[in-house]
């Protein structure tokens, strides 16, 4: 619902004091189909618990400009879309959205339409069926999250995680029971589009800036498709939580040029197994590129996301786990011990990668550690990558790659193959500073060359009473 293809006048909504301003020029441009353009100036969001904004077929594009000025300037936003002050009670902090997005309920026909049989929360039958609504835009703005200012220095740093200052979601309905009388029946609905760009989000906290969630139920996608393009972060005034966060899983996810605190993909639920739009799971599928965060974490319960990131930058953390796919052309910084995992990878390549290890404060270096878990295999292939320690740190002891044999997981294994990579000088040389601990179950591949020289039994050495696991150094050209 590009502006540039509306055939209707926008609607500018000019500042002001008002809580409900906003929110009702909101509901005015999704009914009529009208573009919503903020003034410059504060937009003030509507305080409360669980409050939805439901949008309907039609679709919604908020971005900024004015009568004078009718189209976005350039650099931050003048207009502000902003949390008001202390708004969030300190008796019931969670769940109070800035602005949270639902598509509003389906019109159907029940006789024609094809129901699932399905499993509710409690594990009672349901029939089930998954609608496609409208889409969203939101471009050109700047939010202000304002949690500096709500009061909750003082309380668990979990306490209003779900606070969300800018969320999606979909949403069902109650429909009929079936011809049996007897089965209650569900309309799931999903945005067929999420796009959010040229956002510069401030005075973030305690929950996360932008969030793609499933609300009161999980389904598959949560949303068709989610582009998230030229994001910033700047003035934090928390460590936690943090910009760009997923807890559902979208049908595809290209997030490309953004500058942000953390991007996290992270669930508990696995999406194989709860209500889905099509008859035969597909993954979900990202594309990454020019994405810059402090921290990144991809965390889903299952394997359930393809991924492919080029230009890739992380400055203090990176965890990838249960994901297949590449990253390419990036440089990852690895925090220490359990900041560095990377598990369950399925024929996963780093391809020319620079890795960046973070000492721990006694000058250990913990390096990347490489295994599976919950009896998966994972493998995974390092190609043209360098391993060093983070500059400007100092190092005394430890290893560039990690591994813990899996004693009570049977089915955990890991292929890892590395060739043409470079390993930081020192490593390698004492029994002190090595460059890979080859412990976990499965084969290990290094090529030869890329040794030069170092004694494999100190560089890579494994552990002579593990038989289950294989440590092949010959030439790279030799590998698969």
């Amino acid at each position: 619902m590009a502006q540039a293809e509306s055939t209707v006048p926008p609607i500018y909504l000019p500042p002001s004091n008002s809580q409900t301003e906003l929110l009702h020029a909101i509901r005015v441009a999704t009914a009529t189909g009208r573009t919503l353009l903020l003034e410059p100036g504060t937009h003030s969001t509507t305080p409360g618990q669980l409050n939805t904004i439901e949008i309907g077929p039609r679709g919604l594009e908020i971005g900024s400009g004015s009568p004078t000025l009718p189209f976005p300037a350039k650099g931050p936003s003048p207009a502000v879309v902003r949390r008001p002050d202390f708004s969030i009670p300190a008796t019931a902090p969670d769940d109070n959205f800035g602005l949270f997005f639902v598509p509003a309920a389906p019109q159907f026909d029940a006789s024609s339409v094809t129901w699932k049989p399905g499993k509710d929360e409690k594990g009672n039958p349901f029939e089930f069926a998954i609608f496609t609504g409208g889409s969203l835009s939101i471009h050109d703005l700047t939010l202000d999250c304002n949690m500096g200012r709500q009061g909750l220095e003082s309380l668990k740093a979990n306490a209003a995680q779900h606070s969300m200052m800018l969320g999606f979601a979909p949403q069902w309905y109650s429909a009929e029971f079936a011809p049996d009388g007897k089965t209650p029946r569900r309309a799931y609905v999903m945005f067929r589009n999420v796009t959010v760009k040229n956002l510069t989000s401030v005075n973030g906290a305690f929950a996360d800036d932008i969030s793609f969630v499933y609300f009161r139920a999980p389904m598959y996608p949560i949303i068709k498709e989610v582009v998230v393009q030229n994001i910033t972060s700047t003035r934090r005034v928390g460590p936690h939580r943090g910009t760009i966060a997923f807890g559902g899983l979208p049908e595809r996810v290209n997030i490309h040029t953004t500058d942000v605190v953390f991007l996290n993909a992270e669930s508990n639920v696995d999406f194989t197994a709860v209500p889905r739009d099509a008859d035969v799971f597909t993954r979900s599928r990202w594309a990454l590129n020019g994405v810059k965060a402090h921290s990144l974490n991809f965390g889903m319960a299952t394997g359930v996301i393809d991924l492919t990131a080029t230009a890739l930058t992380t400055t203090a953390t990176c965890q990838i786990q249960r994901v297949g796919g590449r990253v390419s052309n990036s440089n990852l910084t690895v925090g220490p011990g359990e900041a560095g995992k990377f598990f369950q990878l399925d024929n996963f390549t780093f391809d020319t990668v620079a890795w960046h290890l973070t000492p721990t404060a006694s000058g250990a270096v913990t390096g990347l550690t490489l295994g599976s878990s919950g009896n998966v295999a994972s493998a995974l292939t390092f190609l043209n990558n360098k391993f060093g320690v983070l500059p400007g740190t100092t190092f005394s002891s430890g290893q560039l790659i990690n591994s813990v044999h899996s004693d009570h997981d049977p089915g955990n294994s890991i292929t890892a193959t590395f060739k043409q990579c470079e390993y930081q000088a020192r490593f390698g040389t004492t029994s002190d500073l090595i460059i890979a601990v080859v412990k976990e179950r499965g084969t290990w591949r290094f090529a030869i060359e890329d040794l030069h020289g170092l004694d494999p039994d100190v560089a890579v050495p494994k552990h002579p009473e593990l038989p289950d696991v294989i440590r092949i150094v010959a030439p790279g050209k030799t590998f698969p």
